[in-house]
C-alpha cells in the first residue's frame, strides 16, 4: 500500500499543479506519520488544495469502519471544516462518515455549499447516501470514487483467468442540492465530467474517478 507524508513531494506536485492550473482540488491518500507525534501510524485523508496550491484542509477519518482498524489509526475533528475555494465553502467526508449523524449535522452548519464525498466505489446505498447528504445539506455533492484493476492488486499473479478484472467500478457523480444527478454516475471507465454549479457566479465542478476539483 503507497503512502503518503503530508506534507512531502506527493503533496508539493498536488500544490504546484492546483496553483498552475488555478484549481481546486481533494483527494483521497493513506497517510503516514514520520517524524512526528504518532510516528508511524497510518491514516484513511483526505486533503483540499485551494486554487493558489495551498493546502486548504487535511481531514483524517474520524474513525475506521470494520477491518480497516486493523490498518489505519482514529483521526480527530480539526478536518471536519469547511475551506474557502474560488469564495465557496467546500468541505469533505471519507466514506462511513456519512451514516454518522453529528458529523453530518456539523458540516451542514458550517454552511457548506460543496461537499466532497469520498467512497472506495459508490454502489447503490453509496449512490442513495450521496443524494441524501445533498438534499439534506442544500448543498452540491462531489462524489469520487476510484477504478481498480485486479492486477494492480499485490498477488495479481494469483488471480485465476477470467476473475473479474476491475475490483472497484467507480460510480463517481455530481449531485444538486435538491438530489437530482448532473452528471453520472460512471462506472467501469476512468473518465472526467463537467458541470456548472450556480454557487457564487459559476463553478466548474468534476467529479472524476479519482478525485475531485473545482474551477472558475
Amino acid at each position: 500500500m503507497r503512502c503518503v507524508i503530508v506534507p512531502g513531494a506527493e503533496t508539493g506536485s498536488l500544490s504546484e499543479a492546483a496553483a498552475r492550473h488555478q484549481v481546486g482540488g481533494a483527494i483521497g491518500i493513506n497517510e503516514r506519520i514520520q517524524d512526528a507525534r504518532g510516528h508511524g501510524t497510518l491514516y484513511n485523508s483526505l486533503l483540499f488544495s485551494d486554487e493558489n496550491g495551498r493546502l486548504a484542509n487535511h481531514h483524517r477519518k474520524l474513525i475506521p469502519t470494520y477491518s480497516e482498524r486493523m490498518v489505519w489509526g482514529y483521526g480527530d475533528s480539526s478536518g471536519t471544516r469547511c475551506s474557502k475555494i474560488h469564495s465557496v465553502k467546500v468541505g469533505g467526508l471519507i466514506c462511513w462518515e456519512h451514516w454518522m449523524p453529528l458529523a453530518r449535522q456539523h458540516m451542514h452548519t458550517l454552511g457548506e455549499q460543496v461537499h466532497v464525498a469520498a467512497w472506495p466505489m459508490v454502489d447503490e446505498m453509496y449512490q442513495i447516501a450521496s443524494c441524501h447528504y445533498a438534499f439534506e445539506g442544500r448543498c452540491f455533492v462531489l462524489a469520487a470514487e476510484q477504478i481498480m484493476h485486479a492486477s494492480a492488486l499485490p498477488l495479481a499473479s494469483s488471480i485465476k483467468p477470467g476473475a473479474a478484472s476491475l475490483i472497484e467500478r467507480g460510480g463517481s457523480a455530481t449531485i444538486a442540492p435538491d438530489g437530482r444527478y448532473l452528471a453520472g454516475p460512471m462506472f467501469d471507465e476512468e473518465a472526467t465530467r463537467f458541470v456548472d454549479c450556480a454557487v457564487t457566479g459559476q463553478l466548474a465542478a468534476s467529479a472524476a474517478t479519482s478525485g475531485a476539483y473545482l474551477s472558475r
